[in-house]
Parts: C-alpha cells; structure tokens; sequence
C-alpha cells in the first residue's frame, strides 16, 4: 500500500511538471513573468496542499509577501485580499481532504470552535459588520475595508490554523516557516542598506531617517521586534547548535534594524515582553535587580550605535506626534460617551478628527467605533487570552512561548499603531493560544 502510494506521489510530481512545462515554453514569448508564474503555480498549489501549516504563512507573513505581491498580476488594490482568499481556499480543499481520510478530524475542529476565544472572535467579527452596515453611505467605504481587513487577516488565518489540530509538528513548522520568512526578509533588507550605506539609505526613506524599507517605519519596525522575539525563542527552545549560533548573530542585527525603524511602540512592547517573561521565570529577588539593570545597559548600548536624530525621537516624549495621539484618545472616548450603546459607526473616526484615520489606540477604537457592542466581546476576549498567555509563558515548549509572546507584543503594541483591521495577528496569536490549551493540561 505505501509503494502505490509513493507510486502514485511521484507521478503527480511529474505529471505537474511536465504541464508548468509544457505552458511555460508556450507562454514565455509572450510575458515572461506570467510564464514563470504558470511554471511555478502547480508546485506552488502542490505544496500548499501537502503542507498547509507553511501555506497559512503567505496569508499573515508580510514579509514574505513582500516579495509575493508585487510579482502577482492583480490590480494592486486588491492583490492581498486576493492572494488571501486564494491560498485560505486551498488551505480549505487540504482540510476537507483530511476530514476525508481521518473523519475524526472534524470532531476537533468542532471542539476547537467552541472555545472561548474562537466564539468571542466570531461574536467581534459580527459586531464589526452591524457598526458598519447601519451607517450611510457616505461614512462606508473606510468601515468595510477595516472590517473586511478583520474578516480576510484575522478571523479566515484563525480559521485556518484550526485546520492544523493540536498536532505538535504541524505547529512547529509553522513557527520555523514563519521565522525562516521573516529572517530572510530582514537578511534581504540589512544587505542592501549595508551596500547603499545607512546614512543613504535613511535620507532616501519615507520619512527621513526613520527606516521603513518600502514597508512603512511602523509596519517594519513591527516585524524587526517580531524577529527579535522569534530569535531569541528559537535559541532559548532549540537543541540544534547550528541554529542556535545563526540566530545569535541574527539577534543584534534586528535589534539594530528595529531602533532605526524609530518605532518607539514596537520597541516599548518588545521590552515589555522580554522582561515580563524573565521576569515570571526569575524566583530570586536579585536576579530580578540584576535583569532590570541588564535592560538599561543594553538600551544604552545600543542608543549610542543610531544615528542623533533617531535617538531624540526616542527619547523625547513631548513631540507633536506623542501629543497628538493623546488628543486623539481623548476625542474617540467623548465620542463614546455621546454613543456608548453602538458607538460612532466602523470607520468613522477621522470624520470628527481629520488628522488621524483612528485613535491609535484598539480600546479606544473599539470604544469610539462599535461602542459596548464591540468592546465588551473584545475587552472579553483579552482577559481569556491573558490568562492562556500566563500559562504559556511557564511552559518551555515554543509552540507554547512562541503564540504568548507574539499575542504580549502585539497587545502592547496595539496601544499606539495600527487600527483594528491591521492589528490581525493580534487576534490570531489569541487564538493561537487556545489551540495548546488541551495538551498542556496533559
């Protein structure tokens, strides 16, 4: 049975090469691109289908797409929710083959469904839509693409990591893929500012000296402090000393990519990650003393390394952007007062504040958006996420720290960037933690 089975593996190998073959020598006098794409889709679709916890990464890794998106040809406004909606389909038809093989596999998902965090991402998911479809139809267009970002980024990939179960190499690829991906972006990005030079680069940015990498300086200095995290948990997790030493040298060059993003928010809840963790771990009083005066060292150390006026940015909490942000949670929050049963209207923030789109604050834009029909489910939501974060961080296993981690980050970064939309790995990392919960009660 195995060697039919081999037999028949290898034959749709071959049968796929040779039709990308075959349409990639009648296509390729006619577009080049498009013809490499038709070459390589069937492999693509292949390995997707065999190995769907890899696949769930070219939906939430945005460092990987990176490199996808702009190769694909769609209309640029709708390449992501595209793509997405392509690769949660075939993530799909590899689940439904499953259920097919091993019935069995559908009494876990159901099971996986009914937990708390899954339906208060459900019942957040709905609030969204009625706060966006009571509106007029003046006030839509920003709404439905936030709820729409919500819908493709963070309820469909929470979806889709259900399809996995509880199987423990299954999430494990999924951590080392998400890692490799991010690291191999981060790697692409620091070869070529080391080859323009620093200063060169930074002055041609976006905002001027704020490294941003084609991405935005946020959204990079996000994903640095994600590969810090993945860094250090993959050599604090792993026995392979090989990755152990790559990781290490990765380490400072993130930390180094991450203070020239500027980003004080990703900077502050990667800190506020690190400690909390060693913190919990730490028993003796001294160690913890001695952890805290680590932290200022190594801040101080790595200050001196950045350029002057990035290190006023970070330092300097009376600036116009700090102070803006306060206004703007204070405006979401009277708007909550004035509606505190449905709130404003998804969206309809920046019509009573023309200088931001949201509060950057996701409490503050829960309350003033959705009011109590939003922020209950959310505020709900969090508290069921902490108290799995907490047990996760006591655990020594990734599949474990690595969902704690990622939903602490991301918690404390959701304080002062992005809106509700483009905080999707927040809700996915929250899931992420109840997919452990039944094996580590074993």
């Amino acid at each position: 049975m195995m060697v039919k089975r081999n037999a028949l593996n290898f034959f749709l190998i071959i049968f796929f090469f040779f039709i990308s073959f075959l349409f990639f020598f009648i296509t390729q006098k006619y577009n080049f691109q498009i013809s490499l794409l038709i070459f390589l889709l069937p492999f693509f679709l292949l390995f997707i289908f065999l190995y769907p916890e890899i696949g769930l990464n070219f939906i939430l890794n945005e460092p990987l797409l990176y490199f996808i998106l702009p190769i694909l040809p769609i209309a640029e406004g709708f390449r992501r929710a595209s793509f997405t909606l392509f690769i949660f389909f075939l993530l799909l038809i590899a689940f439904i083959y499953q259920i097919v093989k091993n019935p069995k596999v559908i009494h876990h998902f159901i099971s996986q469904l009914k937990k708390p965090l899954f339906i208060l991402l459900a019942i957040i998911a709905l609030s969204l839509f009625i706060s966006v479809s009571r509106l007029p139809l003046a006030f839509l267009e920003y709404g439905y693409v936030k709820f729409f970002s919500f819908l493709l980024l963070a309820f469909l990939p929470s979806l889709a990591l259900l399809f996995l179960g509880n199987e423990e190499k299954r999430l494990k690829r999924f951590i080392f893929a998400f890692a490799f991906f991010t690291f191999l972006f981060f790697v692409y990005a620091n070869f070529l500012i080391m080859k323009e030079g620093i200063e060169n680069f930074l002055e041609k940015e976006i905002i001027p000296y704020r490294l941003g990498f084609s991405l935005s300086c946020v959204v990079f200095g996000r994903w640095a402090g994600i590969g810090v995290l993945l860094a250090f948990l993959l050599f604090i997790t792993t026995r392979n000393k090989l990755v152990k030493i790559i990781v290490l040298l990765l380490l400072p060059v993130l930390l180094y990519l991450l203070l020239l993003s500027a980003t004080r928010g990703a900077i502050l809840a990667l800190a506020i990650t690190l400690f909390t963790f060693f913190f919990l771990r730490l028993k003796n009083f001294k160690e913890k003393i001695a952890l805290i005066l680590l932290f200022i060292f190594l801040f101080f150390i790595f200050y001196s390394l950045i350029p002057s006026i990035i290190r006023e940015r970070l330092t300097y909490f009376e600036d116009e952007s700090a102070l803006n942000r306060l206004e703007f949670i204070g405006l979401a929050f009277q708007n909550f007062f004035s509606s505190p049963l449905l709130g404003k209207g998804l969206g309809t923030f920046p019509y009573y504040n023309y200088h931001s789109l949201y509060p950057h604050n996701i409490f503050a834009e829960f309350a003033c958006e959705t009011g109590f029909l939003g922020l209950i489910p959310f505020l709900l939501f969090i508290f069921f996420a902490f108290k799995e974060m907490f047990k996760r961080l006591k655990v020594k296993e990734i599949t474990s720290l690595f969902p704690a981690f990622l939903f602490l980050y991301l918690f404390v970064s959701s304080q002062f960037s992005f809106d509700i939309g483009n905080n999707s790995l927040l809700f996915f990392a929250g899931i992420f933690l109840s997919l452990k919960e039944e094996k580590n009660e074993k």
